[in-house]
C-alpha cells in the first residue's frame, strides 16, 4: 500500500505578484469599459470620474458602508475628497487619452492620475509632507547627491519657504548616528545650506527612522564646529525622550519577543530557500541583506549573496508577517520586502507620521505621504495610508514631477534664474563605495554571540544601514 505524502502548508492569500492595486483596477475597468462601449469616450469617460469623486466623498463620509467599500473590499481610509474629473480632464489635454482607438488607459496611467486628484485637492491646505527615502528622495542604494536631484532638492526647499513642513520617514533605523542619514540626505542638506535657508525654515525639516522609533531634527552650526567634524553647517539633531505617546504601550519583553520570532522566522526561511545572506539584528529591527562572498562559501547550493530574487524577498516577507502576527502581542511592526532584504521592523510608519502630525498640530487632511510601495502588505509604505492621504511614485524623477504640480497648485514659481552645479563638493558619500560594514551591536547570521566578528568575510555590496 503506498503512504501518503505530506503536503507542506500552503498560504490561499490573494499574493499578487504583479504589485496591483485593486482600487487602481477597478478604475482601469471602468475606464476600459468606456472606452470599448461608450460612443464618445471623450464625455463617457468624464462621467465615470464625476461619478468616482461621488463614490470617494462618499467614502470619505461612510467609510464602513459605503458603496465603494462594496465594489472595492479592500479599500481603506481616504481621508479626504478627490478631483478625478479635473485630473483626468488636465491629464487628457497633455497625453490624449480619449484621441486613442486602440489602447484604453492603463493602471498605470490611472495610478498618475490618482496621484493628480490628490495634488489638486491637498495643494491649498498642504501643512505637512513626508517622503520615503529609497526610489522615492533617491535612487536605491544611493545618497541624494548621487541621484541627478537638483530640482528635487529645490522643490523641497521651495516647500520649506511656503511654510510646509518636510519629513523623511524611512525604515532606516540608526539609533545615535544623525551623520548616517546625513549621508543619505546628502546633496540636500548642502542646497539648504546653498539656499541660506533661514531658521524657521529649518526647524520645519524632520527625519523619522526605525519606521517611528527615531526623530531628528534640522540645525544650523557654526562654520569652526562644522570644520571639528566634517559634518557640514546644517546637520541633523536626535530628540531624546519620548515624542511618540505610543511607545510607553509597547512593553520591552514584548518588543523582544517580536524580534526574537522575526529572527527565528528569517534564519528557518534563509535555511529552507537556501538563501546566501546575513541576519541583522538591530534594537527595533532584524532583518536579512545579501550575504556576499561568506555567505556563498557557507551556502554553496543557494542564491543570494549579492542580490536576492523578489519572489524569494515575498516569500520570506509574508512568512516572517504571519510568524510575528501569530503572537497576538500589543506591539505593532512592519514586516517588508525592501527590494533588496527583508525586515522586521517594530512600529511602522503610520506611527511614525501620526506623532509628527501631533507635534506639528495638524490633521491628515492636511498632510501628504509620498513613497513607492503601497502595493502590497509587504511594503512598508502601505501603513502611511492609515495616517496620510498618499502619492504613489515610481522612484524620484516622478516625485520631482508631483512636487512640481503641487507647488504650481499652490502659486509657487518652480523655475530659477541661476541653476546651481550639481552635485555638491562632499567627502560623505564615499562611504558608498566602501566594502559593506557592520555596526556594533548589528548580528550577524553564523555568529555565536552578539559581540563577536571572529571569521567574518568582508561581503559585497553596500553598508547595511543603506536601506529606507
Amino acid at each position: 500500500m503506498s503512504q501518503a505524502v505530506a503536503l507542506p502548508a500552503r498560504s490561499f492569500s490573494t499574493y499578487d505578484a504583479s504589485r496591483s492595486d485593486e482600487f487602481i483596477r477597478f478604475i482601469a475597468t471602468l475606464l476600459r469599459h468606456s472606452f470599448f462601449l461608450a460612443d464618445s469616450f471623450s464625455s463617457s469617460a468624464l462621467g465615470t470620474m464625476q461619478t468616482l469623486d461621488a463614490l470617494v466623498l462618499e467614502h470619505v463620509q461612510s467609510p464602513a458602508s459605503s458603496k465603494l467599500r462594496t465594489l472595492v473590499p479592500s479599500i481603506g481610509r481616504i481621508h479626504m475628497p478627490l478631483v478625478c474629473a479635473e485630473a483626468f480632464a488636465t491629464y487628457d489635454l497633455k497625453y490624449r487619452l480619449t484621441a486613442r482607438t486602440q489602447v484604453p488607459p492603463s493602471e498605470e496611467e490611472v495610478r498618475h492620475l490618482l496621484n493628480l486628484a490628490q495634488v489638486f485637492a491637498s495643494a491649498v491646505g498642504l501643512e505637512f509632507i513626508s517622503f520615503d527615502g529609497d526610489d522615492t528622495l533617491y535612487a536605491d542604494g544611493r545618497n541624494f547627491a548621487q541621484s541627478d536631484a537638483s530640482k528635487l532638492a529645490r522643490y523641497i526647499v521651495a516647500l520649506l519657504k511656503n511654510g510646509v513642513a518636510v519629513a523623511l520617514v524611512t525604515a532606516a533605523g540608526y539609533k545615535g548616528a544623525p551623520e548616517k542619514y546625513e549621508a543619505r540626505l546628502d546633496g540636500l542638506l548642502k542646497h539648504f545650506t546653498a539656499e541660506a535657508l533661514p531658521a524657521e525654515a529649518l526647524a520645519k525639516f524632520y527625519v523619522v527612522g526605525g519606521e517611528c522609533n527615531y526623530l531628528f531634527e534640522c540645525e544650523c552650526v557654526g562654520e569652526e564646529r562644522s570644520a571639528e567634524d566634517g559634518r557640514g553647517t546644517v546637520r541633523l539633531r536626535e530628540v531624546v525622550g519620548s515624542w511618540c505617546d505610543e511607545h510607553a504601550a509597547w512593553a520591552d519583553e514584548d518588543v523582544g519577543r517580536v524580534l526574537d520570532t522575526a529572527e527565528a522566522s528569517l534564519r528557518a526561511t534563509a535555511a529552507e530557500l537556501s538563501l546566501r545572506c546575513r541576519v541583522i539584528r538591530k534594537e527595533r529591527a532584524v532583518g536579512i541583506i545579501a550575504g556576499g562572498s561568506e555567505a556563498k562559501s557557507r551556502v554553496p547550493e543557494g542564491s543570494g549573496s549579492r542580490r536576492m530574487r523578489r519572489e524569494l524577498l515575498d516569500e520570506a516577507a509574508l512568512r516572517l508577517q504571519t510568524a510575528v502576527g501569530q503572537l497576538g502581542l500589543n506591539v505593532p511592526f512592519c514586516c517588508f520586502n525592501g527590494g533588496a532584504d527583508v525586515w522586521c521592523d517594530i512600529g511602522n510608519k503610520a506611527f511614525g507620521i501620526g506623532a509628527l502630525q501631533q507635534r506639528l498640530h495638524v490633521v491628515p487632511s492636511q498632510c501628504l505621504h509620498v513613497g513607492d510601495q503601497f502595493s502590497t502588505s509587504i511594503g512598508n509604505d502601505f501603513a502611511a495610508r492609515m495616517a496620510s492621504p498618499t502619492l504613489w511614485v515610481a522612484g524620484p524623477k516622478e516625485t520631482q514631477h508631483v512636487l512640481k504640480q503641487l507647488l504650481e497648485r499652490r502659486g509657487v514659481s518652480t523655475k530659477t534664474s541661476e541653476p546651481k552645479a550639481w552635485p555638491p563638493s562632499t567627502k560623505r558619500f564615499l562611504v558608498f563605495s566602501d566594502p559593506l560594514k557592520l555596526e556594533d551591536g548589528d548580528r550577524v547570521e553564523g555568529e555565536p554571540s552578539p559581540g563577536k566578528r571572529d571569521g567574518q568575510g568582508e561581503g559585497d555590496g553596500v553598508p547595511d544601514w543603506v536601506r529606507g
